[in-house]
């Protein structure tokens, strides 16, 4: 939560929120600019689940960038009556920042339901981040934003077979250690986990005891041994 703004900041993968209505559409309001511009390559993406759908290829939904606040459809069309959706951020960090303002409906908002108890932490590289799981079969991996998923890593799989919530701090190229890593990722995990998101500019810390995990996962040094 940004309070200098009034927004919900969701840069991490996977970050998002969760909201219950009866209506028939939701909209949000956002701003999403470019983050590390010529790092990944177009827009940002969200998974858009309704009504507890695990589809998360079909709820793959393209953010166009957005400087000033733009109002965005989430879901329209609906039958009339309560409905979940559920927003993920799909791209990592250094695609693009997002923050949501607010969100509105044509009906009323319901209370959600509870959070799982379980609670799973992840660092890791691009393995975590889900960097090019959209491909097709046949096609060259590239820096396009439209290959990234990150609700189906091994991370996002395993918290929804274990009702666990999830935070993930993954960023494409990160190293832990500085040789032969170099570039965009040498040695960050190390200097920036402790902040709110994983980009170099990140100044705002993470508070720790606002989200004790049960299991961390650590998935780093695969880019130590290919730098």
């Amino acid at each position: 939560w940004n309070s200098s703004y009034k927004a919900m900041v969701c840069y991490n993968s996977a970050a998002g929120f969760e909201v219950e209505f009866w209506g028939t559409e939701l909209t949000m309001s956002y701003i999403s600019d470019v983050n590390n511009a010529g790092f990944m390559e177009g827009n940002g993406y969200l998974c858009i689940q309704v009504d507890g759908s695990q589809d998360f290829k079909k709820g793959f939904t393209e953010l166009n960038f957005s400087s000033s606040k733009k109002d965005f459809s989430l879901v329209s069309g609906l039958t009339e009556g309560r409905h979940t959706v559920e927003v993920y951020r799909a791209t990592e960090d250094f695609c693009c920042t997002l923050e949501v303002y607010s969100v509105k409906t044509d009906g009323f908002f319901l209370q959600p339901k509870e959070k799982p108890t379980r609670k799973i932490e992840v660092y890791g590289d691009s393995i975590s981040a889900g960097r090019g799981n959209m491909r097709a079969i046949g096609d060259k991996e590239t820096d396009h934003s439209n290959q990234e998923n990150a609700m189906l890593t091994y991370s996002a799989f395993a918290a929804r077979e274990l009702d666990a919530q999830m935070n993930v701090f993954a960023i494409s190229g990160s190293c832990v250690g500085n040789y032969p890593c170099t570039g965009i990722g040498a040695n960050i995990i190390p200097k920036l986990y402790t902040k709110y998101s994983g980009t170099a500019n990140a100044r705002k810390k993470w508070d720790f005891t606002k989200y004790v995990p049960d299991a961390v996962i650590v998935d780093l040094g695969t880019n130590d041994i290919i730098g």
